[in-house]
């Protein structure tokens, strides 16, 4: 059985998701101990205990210590079998990881899979639900990925309540290289809110039309009926060989307009390193690995991804490459 520290480098929830999918796809036990050791709050959360019962669920796993607050998981993944699954995360805990851990596991089903998440869709730490459908998606169905996702209405921190839905076709991830963008294709907004006034998105759309640099197509939606209260804004751009992305929460006392000024710096950031966005590197990683073959450009190499390089490589066997000069990430 395979022994993963949970407390390594960043030591937070990647290592985690990221077991439970490749020892689900490898068919390999693990042993994971020191779950989340450098979060404030240690062990498994509502939305990671979601994870560990939804991967063993549609894996047949046999697990112990999926409770509440463990920082100790035994999980020996069965047969992958695909279907209709729901799961209730019970909290605003994030919709998009729990579908972050669970689409790679039913690339390898024997069937087709509809999943629906109730939970948290926009969160702090968390890719929002348009980050995740327009950027994230967008990219790994580079690579071959048949999958496709909507979203009900937003469950926003702390009453959560959103609902998603994701649809995934077997399909095995393909080589392909982050590394060139190519020519910009198209810049969009996506401005969220729920059960506030509609003037909120409007400031945001008149704030990002301001810009001389950007010419955005914005979608804009304020949901009336939902169960949380919240705003967000997600600006992602698609290249002609990936997507890049930054998104944010609006909070309480925080104008709308430095809600958008501040999504804007970060996207305006991201764009300039002429790379990946810096979340959406270690996201690609497994994928990479799954394909068996790929590069990645970045331009800032976080915690998670060096992260996600170590647990990946102990199931794996093998490195990634770490070209710090030309900053990129190679598997080969």
């Amino acid at each position: 059985m395979l022994e993963i520290d949970g407390s390594y480098l960043e030591g937070g929830g990647q290592i985690l998701r990221t077991a439970l999918s490749l020892g689900c796809i490898l068919n390999m036990p693990f042993h994971i101990t020191n779950i989340r050791a450098n979060r404030p709050k240690k062990g498994l959360l509502p939305q990671h205990l979601t994870a560990v019962n939804a991967v063993a669920r549609v894996s047949n796993a046999i697990v112990s210590g999926n409770n509440l607050g463990s920082t100790e998981l035994y999980f020996e993944p069965k047969t992958v079998v695909g279907g209709q699954y729901d799961f209730d995360i019970g909290t605003a805990g994030s919709c998009t990881l729990l579908m972050q851990s669970i689409l790679p596991v039913l690339l390898y089903a024997d069937g087709k899979s509809s999943i629906t998440v109730k939970g948290g869709t926009h969160v702090m730490k968390s890719p929002s639900y348009e980050y995740f459908e327009h950027c994230f998606l967008h990219n790994v169905r580079s690579m071959g990925v048949d999958a496709s996702a909507m979203m009900e209405r937003p469950g926003f921190y702390p009453q959560g309540g959103g609902v998603a839905v994701l649809d995934i076709t077997p399909s095995k991830p393909k080589p392909y290289n982050f590394t060139e963008r190519g020519v910009q294709v198209h810049e969009r907004a996506y401005i969220i809110s729920s059960n506030l006034p509609a003037h909120i998105n409007e400031r945001e759309e008149r704030y990002l039309a301001g810009s001389p640099k950007h010419k955005f197509t914005v979608d804009k939606r304020n949901y009336e009926k939902s169960q949380s209260t919240g705003n967000a804004l997600a600006l992602i751009c698609e290249f002609e060989n990936y997507c890049v992305g930054a998104d944010g929460l609006g909070q309480v006392g925080k104008p709308a307009e430095k809600v958008a000024r501040d999504v804007l710096m970060q996207y305006e950031e991201e764009l300039a390193g002429n790379a990946l966005d810096h979340n959406m590197v270690d996201q690609l990683l497994l994928y990479i690995a799954l394909a068996g073959k790929g590069a990645i450009r970045y331009d800032k190499l976080s915690g998670h991804a060096r992260t996600n390089m170590y647990v990946i490589s102990q199931f794996t066997g093998r490195e990634f490459e770490i070209d710090e000069g030309k900053r990129e990430i190679t598997y080969a």
